[in-house]
């Protein structure tokens, strides 16, 4: 997939699923539904590195589940049969160097999901310290279900990949459809930020907070966020082109 992207009105294409140097980065996809965000991931599942997803909604898996290069993991109902399931996670991520792992969290486990995605990222984090795992890629699609603005359910061993994941090779995408509800300090560890379309003015102006320091003048960054209601599908603004080979200008 190619989104078109723009930096301060500069039309820019970026091939998604050939981003360089993704095990190494901390981006973050801010948009909204039908703004192109899932298709976006869709294009990331196929880096050329490992792939952990991380999917509460099931879009992402209905998507990909055809593809012979992708296992499908469901969590299951019953939490007894959870522990079983993350040593299980860990070895088909190891199976090959472009392994391409999807967790998908049933609707039924909302409450859980916060807990069993800590669960994970800390096994994950055991994995990458002790050298066992490395050149991975997390995409943790509607990442405010498990890094939230409330301590109840959010994940710091996810936090901990966005802090510390790339010091072991592990890039996160942290996508979510409502900013303003997920954990801002997270959000704002990104060194990217690829920012879709947005309608409710709460998530604008946390959108309009976590540019701040890319977007210093005022006036400039309001004109921006005045955009983003009428962003076409897949259409997204990035922080920082320059910084993500692979781009260039039609």
């Amino acid at each position: 997939m190619t989104a078109a992207v723009s930096n301060l009105g500069h039309p820019t294409l970026i091939d998604l699923a050939g981003l360089e140097n993704l095990t190494t980065r901390c981006i973050a996809l801010l948009a909204g539904r039908g703004s192109g965000k899932t298709t976006s991931l869709e294009a990331m599942t196929e880096a050329p590195c490992r792939v952990l997803a991380v999917d509460p909604v099931g879009e992402l898996a209905r998507r990909i589940e055809h593809r012979e290069d992708v296992s499908l993991v469901k969590v299951p109902l019953d939490w007894r049969d959870r522990p079983k399931l993350i040593p299980r996670i860990l070895e088909a991520l190891r199976a090959s160097a472009r392994s391409r792992v999807v967790v998908v969290v049933p609707p039924g486990l909302y409450a859980d999901t916060g807990p069993f995605v800590d669960a994970l990222c800390q096994a994950l984090l055991d994995a990458l310290e002790s050298g066992g795992l490395r050149d991975v890629v997390c995409l943790f699609e509607e990442c405010q279900r498990y890094l939230g603005q409330s301590r109840e359910g959010t994940s710091y061993a996810a936090i901990a990949l966005v802090e510390m994941g790339r010091n072991w090779s592990c890039g996160v995408v942290m996508a979510t459809q409502r900013p303003a509800s997920a954990h801002k300090e997270a959000l704002a560890r990104a060194d990217t930020f690829f920012v879709g379309r947005l309608y409710y003015p709460h998530d604008l102006n946390a959108v309009s907070d976590l540019l701040e320091a890319k977007v210093p003048d005022k006036v400039q960054r309001a004109r921006l966020i005045q955009a983003l209601p009428d962003m076409p599908t897949g259409h997204f603004l990035l922080s920082e082109p320059a910084h993500l080979p692979g781009a260039n200008t039609p």
